[in-house]
């Protein structure tokens, strides 16, 4: 009896190890090569439009950040619409419907100072290499999002496309909360204070909600 018992066992352990290899190394479908390209080209957007030299920019630290803080909305915003579309977790997707429209809005709140900053613009070298200095730990954190292709293969693999979103919209949320603190403690202009203020509360109210989808799985 105990021999049998031990025979089934193995058979057990056998089949599992074996059902784990073969979804390790199934074909991705269609839609996960789709995803998995939108996010390639997302990876370049990152490294292109969240760079910061500066050899290469205004001297204003204000609007450096609303530069960058409006790239950054754009790289969040086509992220969660790859979730949207390529998606298949009903309430990962909810949220990522919820991230687009406040994006948006967000969007429109920076395009609407972007003006009002543009004519007051500084060149103070001192103050944005400060800014700056800070500044590159975030970008490196965003870069370090961009995963070499075959782990991003395996994540999809094993855990499926919305368990890769997860892990990648939380980097890009992070970093953006890092954004909004590292001007709030290197600008004295108070419409930028208003706008961070006014995104800061509601920013992190959500990177808490997809903390808790993260431990929901």
């Amino acid at each position: 009896m105990r021999k049998k018992l031990g025979a089934i066992i193995g058979v057990i352990l056998l089949l599992g190890t074996f059902l784990k290899v073969s979804a390790s190394d199934r074909p991705l479908t269609l839609k996960e090569q789709e995803y998995i390209s939108k996010i390639q080209l997302i990876d370049k957007e990152i490294e292109k439009e969240m760079y910061y030299d500066m050899r290469d920019s205004s001297g204003d630290v204000n609007y450096e950040f609303l530069m960058r803080l409006q790239a950054l909305q754009r790289v969040i915003l086509t992220t969660a619409k790859a979730e949207e579309r390529y998606g298949q977790d009903a309430l990962i997707k909810k949220y990522a419907n919820q991230i687009i429209e406040d994006k948006q809005h967000y969007m429109e709140k920076i395009d609407a100072l972007i003006p009002t900053i543009q004519e007051g613009m500084t060149d103070d070298k001192l103050k944005e290499g400060k800014y700056s200095t800070s500044y590159g730990p975030i970008y490196k954190k965003l870069t370090r999002g961009s995963r070499p292709i075959h782990e991003v293969e395996n994540i999809i693999r094993d855990k499926g496309v919305d368990r890769e979103f997860l892990g990648r919209i939380i980097l890009q949320e992070e970093a953006m909360s890092d954004m909004l603190t590292l001007i709030h403690n290197h600008t004295h202009h108070q419409q930028v204070i208003d706008l961070v203020e006014s995104i800061a509360q509601p920013h992190q109210e959500q990177l808490e909600d997809l903390y808790k989808l993260v431990g929901r799985e």
